[in-house]
């Protein structure tokens, strides 16, 4: 091997005062000697000026056989810049100190160590190898516990023995028979590489350690992640002469000092992480234990890390001051004499450390919490951080999990009065432990009303769905989301969606369910409390997931609609009326003149679908029910029953709809656009036409379809206001078809155009005049305008989307055509 420190000036072609003075510009002074542990070993320190933001570990070559520190000090010479501190760290050698291998690597360890351990911690560490050096140094961080291995930021190699099996490297000290030493082979499926930069320069005209195996190393890593540097011409040592070593300073300077890369590339190679994100009380230590006894999911040792939402939000730093109080609290009971009693304090000390390293990193480097998820990984294609406070997350924390890596982020909602009522009972039990049940039931009652009285019942953040969603859903594409429903008893299909999602393979659910908290009653006026209080919570959710949204939400919901019913005790006399009404034809004019004759005690409150389950839109004891309600239940009112609707233009029904939302949405606060009832006029109001109708996720794309595609066929044949998904493979014709057929249970359907016909059914019926024509109500400044439609389609920029919208009327216009209604 040549000696490396041989710097010919008669290589360098440019004059020897250039040469010096460029070599000098940044030059330290002279090396001083530290000893840094591992068999009285020592290292050479040459320090740039000021306070040290970076640290080079180096190890010389010389094959083990020879060599020492001092081969590195011009090169180490010029890398100590402002901060920056290089480490020529000595280890024993062969003709030396008649060292064997096991020695080096044992030495090459202990430096590591050493430097990792007295390093501050916004400082950042590279480890450099220079031929057999860099097998040294590859070594020791293979062998590193993890919270050492981690420690470093990247790896510089010069020329480095990388291949130590067969046709590999071999010497007097790596012998045959090493091949399971060879970093090349060992790196293959190393978390490693995702974790630590690579950095690798190599000379074309080597002689001693050919360049491709540089490049078969390189190949481990990410491109965005490693820098090879190919050196054309340069021989073994070329990076400790001229020109190559000012060079070369250069590209290693310019590589340390440059900022953190994107973490996406933090996860082992083939691995994907998923977040378990909240909610709080909604069934994520469910989601832990299943996932946690998955062969193909690595889970840390503490479900909830707390690690973004600390980062993110000061009101969540308890979390570290209560691990630093836990570790303190175990030192001071550790006892004083070798034993069980002190391994045992010190696994506790040791758990809390391992908690805490997650956060002893600067900002936007996330090597410490990488360092905790795969402390235990052993190949598995999944990473697992179930916490649910990271719902209290704004955008922005959303977007630093995603870049992570190929990130999976898992919602699971619950019924919002048993989340919360779950969650009163947890604090009661840990702030009053060994009450009776009587007393327990009582405390957690009290605990509700107090929560009213102080204003918040319904605005417990951390549980906030609306914004949660809204945030998630700002940040992640939509694809990364899976939004699960709790039930009391969770069911194989929800286990079996969520292992799709991840892409593991499907597990049965244990036999046996998980354990449940301590149970108490929930009173009548506390349930009531909590529906009105968190009524935007449902609304939100039924508005953005439909028929996804469980029965026991609506049935919970319907609850409080029936509680504030007025007490009929008996129906109303005279003929029931039914109003199907559709947005935008004419309901406001037609509801109110029914409800001045029939009276309001006869109307019935439930005007919209979200109110109340599809079987239970139409309560009974009343007279007069109208609104865009479901109705399933049409043949429980009693007869005689007068039902009907009435239709318009589909194609100026849709136009009319979205000008009439733009201009309600234009006179709202943000804060009124920002709430989950106001979704579709915040939408028609941020998004171009385009977007509004054909972009978004997939929940607001059902959404879309439910109100505009076809929107009276689909009405008709499903009796539900978002019933799109039960018809979305019929084709128009077929649709059409149902729709005659299952208007036949009414008794009228009328065009807007001439509301006349309705007028005069309406006073045979009621046996009252009513006026309609020419009594339009909320009309808009654009009612007599007669072609929105026009309007509309020339706000769109992509001419495919005009085709699309028409394929949302194909339907409707044929059902109009065979009623021969106007259309």
């Amino acid at each position: 091997m040549p000696p490396p420190g041989a710097n010919d000036p008669g290589d360098d072609p440019r004059p020897a005062g250039q040469r010096v003075a460029e070599r000098t510009e940044h030059a330290a002074g002279a090396a001083s000697r530290v000893q840094i542990g591992g068999s009285g070993r020592w290292a050479e320190l040459t320090e740039g000026p000021g306070p040290e933001r970076i640290r080079i570990l180096a190890f010389h070559g010389g094959g083990g056989v020879d060599g020492e520190p001092s081969m590195l000090a011009p090169f180490a010479r010029l890398l100590a810049r402002p901060g920056v501190r290089v480490i020529a760290a000595s280890y024993r050698t062969l003709n030396r100190d008649g060292a064997g291998l096991d020695d080096m690597r044992a030495d090459a360890a202990a430096a590591l160590h050493w430097a990792a351990t007295g390093l501050e911690p916004e400082a950042r560490l590279f480890v450099l190898g220079a031929s057999f050096g860099g097998f040294l140094a590859l070594d020791a961080v293979l062998n590193a516990e993890a919270w050492i291995a981690f420690r470093p930021a990247g790896l510089i190699l010069l020329n480095p023995v990388v291949h130590t099996g067969a046709e590999g490297f071999c010497n007097r000290v790596l012998t045959a028979g090493h091949g399971g030493l060879s970093p090349v082979e060992r790196f293959a499926d190393s978390p490693l590489r995702g974790r630590l930069r690579l950095f690798v320069a190599h000379g074309t005209a080597d002689e001693v350690v050919p360049l491709s195996e540089s490049r078969r190393l390189s190949r481990h890593w990410a491109p965005g992640r490693c820098e090879v540097h190919a050196v054309e011409g340069a021989g073994h040592g070329f990076f400790n002469r001229a020109p190559h070593d000012a060079t070369m300073a250069d590209a290693i300077a310019s590589f340390v000092e440059g900022p953190a890369p994107a973490s996406r590339d933090l996860l082992p190679a083939g691995t994907r992480i998923a977040y378990g994100i909240g909610a709080q009380k909604a069934g994520t230590s469910w989601l832990y234990d299943y996932l946690s006894t998955h062969p193909e999911v690595c889970v840390p040792e503490l479900k909830e890390l707390h690690y973004f939402d600390v980062l993110h939000a000061p009101s969540e730093r308890g979390h570290v001051r209560n691990r630093v109080r836990w570790m303190r609290e175990a030192a001071d009971l550790a006892p004083e004499v070798p034993g069980e009693d002190l391994l045992k304090c010190l696994q506790k000390i040791g758990l809390r450390q391992r908690q805490l390293m997650i956060y002893a990193r600067r900002p936007g480097d996330h090597g410490g919490y990488m360092d905790y998820m795969t402390a235990a990984h052993s190949g598995q294609p999944v990473l697992c951080d179930i916490t649910p406070s990271y719902a209290i997350l704004d955008p922005e924390g959303f977007k630093e999990m995603d870049a992570i890596g190929d990130a999976r982020f898992i919602f699971m909602l619950r019924e919002p009065v048993d989340r919360l009522w779950s969650q009163i009972r947890m604090l009661v039990r840990s702030e009053k432990p060994g009450l009776g049940d009587a007393e327990y039931e009582a405390a957690c009652a009290d605990h509700a009303r107090r929560m009213q009285a102080e204003g918040r019942l319904g605005t417990v953040h951390r549980v906030d769905y609306e914004r949660t969603v809204r945030a998630l859903e700002a940040a992640v594409p939509p694809e990364r989301i899976l939004y699960a429903f709790h039930r009391p008893l969770m069911i194989q299909s929800t286990a079996d969606e969520i292992c799709d999602f991840l892409g593991i393979s499907r597990r049965p659910l244990p036999e046996t369910p998980g354990k449940r908290g301590r149970t108490a009653a929930l009173p009548e006026d506390v349930e009531k409390m909590m529906i009105d209080a968190l009524k935007p919570q449902y609304a939100f959710a039924m508005q953005r997931f439909g028929d996804a949204v469980p029965r026991d939400w609506h049935k919970r919901l319907a609850r409080g609609v029936q509680r504030r019913l007025p007490l009929l005790r008996k129906p109303a006399e005279g003929p029931n009326i039914a109003f199907l009404h559709i947005p935008k034809t004419a309901g406001q004019t037609i509801t109110a003149e029914v409800r001045r004759v029939v009276g309001e005690r006869a109307f019935s409150p439930v005007r919209t679908h979200a109110q109340a389950e599809p079987d239970a839109q139409m309560p009974p004891g009343y007279r007069f029910y109208a609104g865009h309600i479901d109705w399933v239940d049409l043949e429980t009112i009693p007869e005689p029953r007068f039902a009907f609707t009435v239709l318009r233009d589909p194609k100026e029904r849709i136009a009319s709809f979205y000008f009439y939302l733009q201009r309600e949405a234009k006179k709202l606060s943000e804060a009124e656009l920002a709430t989950g009832e106001r979704t579709n006029m915040r939408m028609v109001l941020t998004n171009s036409i385009d977007d509004y109708f054909f972009g978004g996720p997939k929940g607001w794309q059902r959404f879309i379809h439910d109100h505009y595609d076809n929107f009276y066929c689909t009405y008709l044949v499903t009796r539900r206001i978002r019933g799109s998904e039960q018809v979305k493979d019929m084709d128009a014709d077929a649709l059409a078809t149902a729709a005659i057929e299952a208007a036949q249970v009414l008794d009228g359907i009328y065009s807007v155009d001439d509301l006349s016909p309705l007028e005069t059914d309406l006073n045979r019926v009621l046996g009252k005049p009513v006026k309609l024509v020419g009594n339009y109500r909320n009309a808009g400044p654009e009612a007599k305008q007669a072609k929105r439609w026009d309007a509309l389609v020339a706000l769109f920029e992509n001419p495919k989307n005009v085709h699309r919208l028409e394929s949302f009327v194909e339907a409707d216009i044929l059902l109009m055509q065979r009623l021969g209604l106007p259309s």
